[in-house]
């Protein structure tokens, strides 16, 4: 989704940013002149259930990850709303636009990708999977990629009480030292 038809470019210049990273279901990430990452994610009232209670939920969320700092999450260094607005079609439809700013990482390589696409992507109807240590040891034989790092990130995701609800390569990155984060 591109984020500029709901941001003015004087809301985009405040954030300092160079260029798009891309672009997802709900917004689009960016690179900062501060060399950091900022993601813009447009919250819909599809179902009218308050937006005011929508983005509390939004903001409520980042403050935990940004207090608790869980290791399989980007660090979360600033959050906060930017704008909000309402578009008609058969009835109104009002959205707010919320922006966190996290630690830039580094992406994946083929084969990780293709390793945590394996493990944990949900594209086969839904069905949640878990990851297998066992699987992580098959794969080494055809993918280059650190098995102890890819067991500790899936011991991470698996106990922690946060769960990425699009659990998919393009939302993981990895640190210098191959810790691997949403």
């Amino acid at each position: 989704m591109k984020i500029k038809n709901y941001l003015t470019p004087a809301q985009l210049a405040q954030f300092e940013v160079v260029y798009s990273l891309g672009e997802g279901a709900d917004g689009e990430a960016f690179l900062t002149k501060q060399n950091q990452v900022v993601k813009f994610s447009w919250i819909p009232d599809y179902n009218h259930l308050g937006l005011d209670r929508l983005v509390s939920e939004r903001l409520a969320m980042f403050k935990k990850l940004q207090e608790d700092q869980p290791p399989h999450f980007a660090q979360l260094l600033s959050f906060e709303e930017v704008t909000r607005g309402e578009e008609s079609y058969s009835s109104v439809l009002e959205w707010a636009v919320v922006a966190c700013v996290m630690e830039r990482l580094n992406p994946l390589s083929e084969d990780e990708g293709k390793l945590f696409h394996t493990l944990l992507s949900h594209e086969d109807r839904n069905k949640k999977k878990e990851p297998q240590p066992k699987i992580v040891h098959e794969l080494k034989n055809f993918l280059c990629f650190s098995v102890q790092d890819s067991l500790q990130s899936l011991t991470y995701i698996a106990s922690s009480r946060f769960k990425h609800n699009d659990a998919h390569p393009r939302n993981i990155m990895k640190t210098e030292t191959n810790n691997y984060k949403f």
